[in-house]
Formats: C-alpha cells, sequence, structure tokens
C-alpha cells in the first residue's frame, strides 16, 4: 500500500472517531506482496512467460534494480550473480565473450534481444534493458541455433503505465564520468521510452582511455485492451583503446612480476577499436481473450568496427618459434589492422500459445516460425611484424607501422535459418506436468573468400532438435524436473595457422540431460539445484596441423542456487557450479581423457545486501567470488592458480 493511501485511511478513521464512542469493527488492509527480489519470470526465452519456479530448466534473471546497484554498464556485471557464467574472452577496450557451464558462447548465436538473435561483436549497452536472461544448457527448442552452454537474453525496457523521469551523474578517482538519463510515459493509448547515456573512460590502464555515446527510443500504441502495436530502436557508438593481455614466458611459465597497468598496445599509430552498432525492432501482440495469445517480432541488428592496434604475439628471437612470449620475456609486435568489418543479423519470428482444457488435462501449446539471416562483411586484414620489445622494459620501444593497407570489404559470409517449432506442456494431474517440443531446422551456410569474393564453400542441410521433461510439483513452492534437449552449434572454422585454414566444419549436434530441484520460500527466496551432462563434438587441431571435427567433448556438473531476501533487511545471491570436463574418441593420445583448457572446476559467489536501519533508500552490501585453478596446457604443467576476489 503507498503512503498516500496509508495517509487517507488514517485521516478516515480519525474522523469517524470523532464523532462517534462505540467500538468499530476491525479493519483489515491487504495488499499485494512486494515483488521478489529476483526475477520471477522469463519473458523471451520461453514461447510464453513462464515463472523460474515451473521453468523445467535452469536459468537466472537478472532485474533493472540489481542491475543498478552494481552499477552494471555491460554483461559482465551479470556474472556476480551466476556461478556459471564466465569470461572467455574479455579485455579492456574490447567486447566481451562469455561462457556458460564451460562451453563458449557462440558471438553469432548466442546472445538475444528481447528473443531474437544479434550480432554480439560489440558491447551490450544496459541503459534500455528492463532484465537480464540467462537460459543454461541445451537450448535447441527455445533458441535455435546457440552453443550447448546456454543463451542471454537482453529484454528491452519498455513504455510503462507511470511517469518516469530518472537522471543519473557518476565520476570516478581517475577521471572517468558517466550521464544517463530515463524518461516515460503514456499519452493515452500511446506510450514511450526514452534512454540517452555519455560515459568517458579512464581506467587503471591509464593509456586505454576512450568515450561511448548512447541513445535509444522504444514508442508502442495500444488500440484497444488486447492489442498493442510496439517499435523500438538504439544506438551506441563506442571507441576505446584495447589493451592486450600477456602470454606464458617460453610457453611454460606465468611472467611474474608484471604490472597490470602496463600498455603494450602503445604504438604513436595504436588506434583505439570503433565500434558502431545499432537495433531496430518491431512487435505486434494480440491476446484472444484470457487463454490464446498471437505474437510477431522483427529486429535488425547491425555492428560495424574498426579494430587497429599494437597487437603482442609470439616469439621469433629465439631458437624456434613460439606461439608464446620469449623465456626472457621478449615479445614480438605486429601492426594489425582489420577495416571495415560489419556484422548484420536480422529475425523474424511470430508465435501463436494458449492453453485449453481436454477432459481432465491442461494443455498449454505454442506454434511457430522462425528465419534468421546473418551477414558478414570484411576486408582481408594486416598482420605485420613490426620489432620486438620486452615486457619488463622501462617504456615502450617505439617501431614504423607497416606499409600495407588492408583490402576490399567483401562479402564472406551467407547464413540462414528458417525454422518451425510446437510445444505441449501438459497437466497430467495438479502435480505432474509432461513439457514435450520439436523444431525443425534447415540451415544454409555460405562462405567466400576474402581476397577476391569467390565461394569457398556452401553447405545446406536439415535438423530435428527434440525436447522433453517430466516435472513434479508436489506444492505450489517446490517443483523437481528430469529433462533431456538437443540443440545445433555452428561449426568451427579453421584458423589462418592450421593446413587446412579457412575451412568450416559442420554444424554439431549437441545434447543434454539434467535433474533439477526448485524451491521459493515465501516469494521471496528461490533455492535451486541441478545436476547436468552435456556432450557434443570437439574441434581441434590433430597432430598434423589439421583442423578436424573428432571425438566428443562432454562437460558434467552440479549447480547450486539462492536468490532473493533471506530476511527483511538482508539479501542473499549466493551460488556455486562444480565442472567436470572431458574429451574422448578423438584418436589422439595428446587430447583423449584430457580436461579442456581454460575451464575451471568450481565457480562459487555470494553477495550480501544490508538495508540500514532508519536511512530509507541507504544499503551496505559486499560479494565475494572464487575461481578455481585452471589449466593452461594439457599436460597440467601450466595452471593460471585459482583466487578469490573481494568487492
Amino acid at each position: 500500500m503507498s503512503k498516500a493511501a496509508k495517509s487517507c485511511l488514517g485521516l478516515c478513521l480519525a474522523s469517524v472517531l470523532k464523532v462517534s464512542a462505540s467500538p468499530l469493527a476491525p479493519i483489515v488492509v491487504t495488499a499485494p506482496r512486494e515483488p521478489s527480489d529476483y526475477g520471477s519470470t522469463l519473458t523471451r526465452l520461453g514461447l510464453t512467460g513462464r515463472r523460474l519456479l515451473e521453468t523445467p530448466a535452469s536459468a537466472t534473471v537478472i532485474p533493472r534494480g540489481l542491475l543498478d546497484e552494481q552499477g552494471a554498464r555491460g554483461v559482465l556485471g551479470a556474472i556476480g550473480y551466476d556461478a556459471s557464467l564466465g569470461e572467455n574472452y574479455a579485455p579492456l577496450g574490447y567486447y566481451e565473450s562469455l561462457s556458460i557451464r564451460g562451453f563458449i558462447l557462440d558471438n553469432a548465436s548466442g546472445y538475444k534481444r528481447d528473443g531474437l538473435t544479434i550480432a554480439n561483436e560489440s558491447s551490450m549497452p544496459l541503459e534500455n534493458k528492463e532484465r537480464v536472461e540467462i537460459l543454461k544448457g541445451v537450448a535447441g527448442f527455445e533458441a535455435g541455433l546457440a552453443a550447448p552452454g546456454g543463451v542471454i537474453n537482453y529484454a528491452v525496457k519498455r513504455t510503462p503505465d507511470a511517469l518516469v523521469r530518472r537522471v543519473g551523474l557518476e565520476t570516478s578517482e581517475r577521471g572517468s564520468r558517466y550521464g544517463h538519463a530515463d524518461l516515460g510515459g503514456r499519452a493515452g493509448s500511446f506510450g514511450y521510452r526514452f534512454n540517452a547515456a555519455r560515459e568517458d573512460y579512464h581506467p587503471y590502464v591509464k593509456e586505454a582511455v576512450g568515450h561511448r555515446d548512447f541513445l535509444s527510443a522504444a514508442l508502442d500504441w495500444r488500440p484497444g485492451e488486447n492489442t498493442v502495436f510496439a517499435i523500438d530502436g538504439d544506438w551506441q557508438k563506442k571507441s576505446q583503446f584495447s589493451v592486450p593481455g600477456y602470454q606464458p614466458l617460453g610457453g611454460t611459465a606465468l611472467p611474474p612480476g608484471v604490472r597490470p597497468e602496463k600498455m603494450l598496445n602503445n604504438q604513436p599509430w595504436s588506434e583505439p577499436v570503433a565500434v558502431e552498432a545499432h537495433n531496430i525492432g518491431a512487435r505486434f501482440t494480440y491476446e484472444a481473450g484470457a487463454d490464446w495469445r498471437f505474437e510477431a517480432a522483427f529486429n535488425r541488428n547491425r555492428v560495424a568496427a574498426e579494430d587497429k592496434a599494437a597487437f603482442p604475439f609470439g616469439c621469433s628471437s629465439g631458437p624456434v618459434y613460439l606461439a608464446a612470449f620469449c623465456g626472457n620475456g621478449d615479445y614480438d609486435l605486429y601492426d594489425y589492422r582489420s577495416s571495415g568489418e560489419v556484422r548484420a543479423a536480422t529475425h523474424a519470428q511470430a508465435v501463436l500459445s494458449g492453453g485449453r482444457d481436454w477432459g481432465s488435462v491442461r494443455h498449454e501449446a505454442a506454434v511457430g516460425f522462425s528465419r534468421f539471416v546473418r551477414a558478414v562483411n570484411l576486408g582481408a586484414e594486416v598482420y605485420d611484424y613490426v620489432g620486438t620489445d620486452n615486457i619488463y622494459g622501462p617504456s615502450p620501444l617505439v617501431f614504423a607501422p607497416s606499409a600495407r593497407g588492408t583490402g576490399v570489404v567483401r562479402r564472406v559470409q551467407d547464413y540462414a535459418e528458417s525454422a518451425v517449432f510446437a510445444r505441449d506442456s501438459i497437466s497430467l494431474s495438479s502435480r505432474w506436468k509432461v513439457h514435450a517440443g520439436l523444431r525443425a531446422s534447415v540451415l544454409t551456410d555460405d562462405r567466400f573468400g576474402k581476397l577476391d569474393g569467390a565461394p569457398i564453400s556452401r553447405y545446406r542441410r536439415s535438423f530435428l532438435s527434440p525436447q522433453a521433461a517430466l516435472a513434479f510439483m508436489p506444492g505450489e513452492d517446490l517443483m523437481s524436473y528430469a529433462a533431456y534437449s538437443q540443440g545445433l552449434e555452428l561449426g568451427g572454422t579453421a584458423g589462418v595457422t592450421a593446413a587446412n585454414a579457412g575451412r568450416t566444419m559442420d554444424p554439431k549436434v549437441t545434447r543434454q540431460v539434467e535433474l533439477g530441484v526448485k524451491r521459493d520460500i515465501s516469494q521471496r527466496l528461490l533455492i535451486a539445484a541441478a545436476a547436468f551432462r552435456i556432450w557434443k563434438p570437439y574441434e581441434f587441431v590433430d597432430p598434423g596441423n589439421v583442423f578436424v571435427q573428432r571425438g566428443t567433448v562432454e562437460h558434467g556438473g552440479l549447480e547450486f542456487s539462492a536468490a532473493g531476501r533471506f530476511t527483511d533487511a538482508l539479501r542473499l545471491f549466493a551460488g556455486a557450479t562444480l565442472i567436470r570436463a572431458r574429451q574422448n574418441g578423438t584418436g589422439a593420445a595428446t587430447f583423449d581423457g584430457k580436461a579442456p583448457l581454460n575451464i575451471p572446476w568450481l565457480r562459487s559467489h555470494a553477495t550480501l545486501d544490508w538495508s540500514i536501519p532508519r536511512v530509507p533508500g541507504a544499503s551496505l552490501n559486499g560479494s565475494w567470488a572464487r575461481v578455481s585453478e585452471k589449466y593452461a596446457l594439457r599436460d597440467k604443467s601450466l595452471s593460471v592458480p585459482a583466487y578469490n576476489r573481494f568487492d
């Protein structure tokens, strides 16, 4: 109940007491429970909104309030809320690449915007996002083409029913500045939501300066109670110098005594990574009564990038070339330039969903169609050796850049997926429910040469991706489930050093089984546990230096999580993920039975937020995260030690 309503009620009671001395009947005031501190429903990853408790899969929803409290500007701010998430490649100044359950998300298919696929080759702004949804595991039916670890969905802010006027300003001790405005409201049947942001970067690496500008708009028209037409768009331009990482010394040891603030991309001709991205989306929704709903959606995403840097890699000054820094700290420096990169993704989807009782059995069904197209335009890049420097040098040596220029930008990939899908959730009783779904996909993938645009390969194939789950709910606050799912992932492409450089592998069929249990305590604290096992075809460079797809990689593990309000004043967000990963059937002794690289066996985290009594709006929070040892060599002779982080 609002403060105004409480004041009105108090004044009314006072006036009654003045005119009557007779006893009054008790007055009972009821109000809906405050919203939970964790997102309680999925919005776009499923075909219809579904409570997390009733979803037969592992999922996390991070609502806007939590993102604001953490000051999150990008998806890395979500890692602290889910122990299954990890950084794959996320250097300062570059876009973020993540992994879920140890599997790297594909930048071409693992990230969604309101359930529609976008290119991840740019940093995702969060100013116009209402929530971040993480669906873990093989999600071929819900998401189509995706890595078996899962998908990340960004739900866009929509027009509010109440007036929104928010402005925020921030600064840091190093001079970084940030400003953001969020405006929204309604004028009759029309609604609007606008967001704008400006950010200047001055991080701990003083040379990695940059800036970012962002604008977004969302509009809707509601001609009737059951019909909504909505359009939205956003634009972002970011420019920042990227900070390359260090390699092992001699390929066998971590470099000691390095300063994290030292910039190796520090030549007079170094340029910032410049990325411009935009999205244009539209959505039509019609609800036919309380049971049936039709939704059609479209999104066009385009990312243009200029990537130019002095890039350190390898050691050519020793007796043999090493794909690592030299033992004494020397490294080769390259002039790397890739100009005119353009990646565009267009995704359209239509879904009809609803429920109906057939005798004593309740069916909640959905059917739909999806069409996704991705086009990539690249030019031949410059990657030329310019000199050798040392990580322990007091100041960087200056080298002349390469005299070569980048090549003509040409189409190098046309990819498309057309799919029809259907699913049914059957309530056999108040306790038992069966979920079943099937997605039929047709994939085409055309590759072309960077130098001449000539066709390299063409792939066309159809696939079926089934999904099934059995759920048991003995009460409204407890569910256990067993689930099986299949999915598809794009095949990898051989690197430039492989004997079959540029060769693209076939798409990979992935499989998963999962057992889980969830408990929602007083609609305030959601506790979940899951056991999973995931299989997918393995890709690697064999001893003959040929990139192949052979054998399987298997990730098995356990997940635990707790999210919500532990007490009235204390909120808790905690979790742990344990993974055992192995490769088998490769035919190579260096791979069979070995663990994949860069996958810790344990990730855990805990965040506590305490509301300070008698100080409205004030809170004190702290977080802890632990990541176990990660191996960098297959013989386990080199690893990154385990670490703890406190914030």
